[in-house]
């Protein structure tokens, strides 16, 4: 949060959306129900002086989850939303491979740099997400023209989003959870201030999180305008992960269940896992964002203006994927999504079309039910229940593949088996290599397939960014010498 900017800015003013408190007023407008809108500035006064004026403030935060409009969409192509942020991961793993242009820089790992826009996007982008969080529920408490039972529900949403971003914020800016528990990590706050406030623990970080989401879900319900909205689905998925990370595994099991629905054939459904990804209320998806012309991030939706390399697609095409993930599916296998060239044996070989791109309709998800399962799956697995996690993985194995045969492994294989699974299941979407690497502690490194080589070690920094230069000049409790051993 660079304080010098937040320090010129009027309090009084906040976020909303300049028409939306009259779509609010109408659930049949169209265009108001597909997608959260982008913001314009008004007074708080106007604000919170309703429950149709909160509610439209909140779908203002909620659409920077597709993109930060004001900012960066319009400059950076790569850093836009939730999903650059999840795509900038998954390019720096073994199974993508990007040639040049937009997130090359990140598959180098030189994007990382504090001085970089990887580092600055990242840490502007969620800090930005949070600071309105703040402004919103102190709003909404402070607000006299909101009935109470009606407060708790808008404080929940924001909650959940600040929970979000915080999650993402501290995995991309330290180790995972288990080796830098008591490390300093990212600053916590919890109301509106532009007082700069000194890094918290990775610890203390986690535990503002699953604060806001325990606190936050009774008062959340299961209605949304769409599955671009937070609600208490999202708010069990996202714990799930939390959890997972944290290594409560019995709470793990726990929310992933009740946030899939507990039933893993009505969860899934094979078919739409073949249909380009595309589209927002496709069963499997939990969250994620839909658009639509006018309303649209155009070439900056990763990952599918970057993947697909179909002859229609006017995107960047610029990425491929590694032999060693093609290799991990069998020829009946639902998710084999790939294009192969046999011309060429090298890094341009492989490609997929798992996610079709059409810069003004295109929908991208950021957490789906399989994830969902496989949490479940893997918190089974460390609950000593084995059987339970090797039919939770099946059910999922057979969804995809007609022909898949019940695994016989045991301990290390079986949860090796897991987290393979893991990476097939979700490859592209949230950066399930690094992710898993992260809070694992383990190491990652690149096979000879790559034309750029690139390895972490267990609980190696170059996994994680450097703290941004901007937020270094602003923050004094931040050293000049902070990144000397990053």
């Amino acid at each position: 949060m660079n304080f010098k900017n937040l320090k010129q800015m009027k309090l009084n003013k906040l976020k909303t959306l300049a028409l939306a408190s009259l779509l609010l007023g109408s659930v049949s407008c169209q265009r108001y129900l597909d997608e959260p809108q982008p913001t314009n500035e008004i007074s708080p006064s106007l604000v919170f002086a309703s429950i149709e004026n909160a509610e439209a403030n909140l779908t203002g935060i909620t659409s920077l989850l597709r993109g930060d409009n004001e900012t960066y969409i319009s400059t950076t192509v790569d850093a836009t939303n939730l999903g650059s942020v999840y795509f900038a991961r998954t390019v720096r793993g073994e199974d993508f491979i990007v040639l040049s242009n937009w997130f090359a820089g990140d598959y180098s790992n030189t994007n990382r740099i504090s001085i970089y826009r990887r580092a600055k996007f990242t840490w502007e982008y969620f800090y930005k997400i949070i600071r309105q969080c703040n402004e919103f529920i102190d709003g909404v408490n402070k607000s006299s023209n909101i009935a109470d039972t009606q407060k708790k529900s808008l404080i929940a949403r924001a909650k959940v989003l600040r929970a979000l971003s915080y999650f993402e914020v501290v995995q991309d800016f330290q180790l995972g959870y288990k080796y830098a528990k008591d490390l300093p990590a990212v600053p916590i706050y919890n109301s509106y201030s532009t007082k700069a406030q000194p890094l918290s623990t990775t610890g203390e970080v986690y535990n503002f999180i699953t604060n806001d989401l325990e606190t936050a879900l009774p008062d959340l319900s299961y209605s949304r305008i769409s599955k671009a909205f937070v609600n208490k689905q999202v708010a069990y998925a996202i714990a799930a992960r939390v959890y997972q990370v944290k290594e409560n595994w019995q709470k793990a099991a726990e929310y992933a269940k009740l946030a899939y629905g507990g039933t893993v054939s009505s969860a899934l459904n094979a078919a739409e896992y073949a249909e380009g990804f595309k589209k927002l209320d496709s069963q499997e998806w939990i969250l994620g964002y839909g658009q639509q012309a006018g309303q649209s991030i155009t070439w900056s939706q990763a990952p599918h203006s970057f993947t697909d390399l179909s002859f229609e697609n006017d995107g960047y095409s610029n990425t491929y994927v590694s032999k060693s993930l093609y290799d991990l599916f069998s020829d009946t296998d639902v998710r084999k999504l790939f294009d192969v060239n046999p011309s060429v044996n090298n890094h341009t070989k492989y490609s997929t079309y798992k996610f079709t791109f059409n810069k003004d309709a295109s929908a991208c998800p950021y957490i789906r039910t399989s994830e969902m399962i496989l949490i479940e799956a893997e918190a089974k697995y460390r609950l000593g229940q084995e059987s339970q996690a090797k039919d939770l993985l099946f059910q999922l194995q057979q969804n995809r593949d007609p022909k898949a045969v019940k695994s016989a492994n045991t301990g290390e294989e079986l949860f090796e088996e897991i987290l393979i699974e893991r990476r097939k299941e979700l490859y592209g979407e949230i950066g399930v290599e690094l992710y898993d690497a992260r809070r694992l502690s383990l190491p990652l490194k690149r096979s000879s397939w790559h034309p750029v080589s690139l390895s972490f070690e267990i609980n190696d920094k170059k996994i994680i960014y450097q703290y941004p230069q901007q937020e270094i000049d602003a923050n004094p409790y931040l050293s000049t010498n902070i990144n000397s051993d990053r």
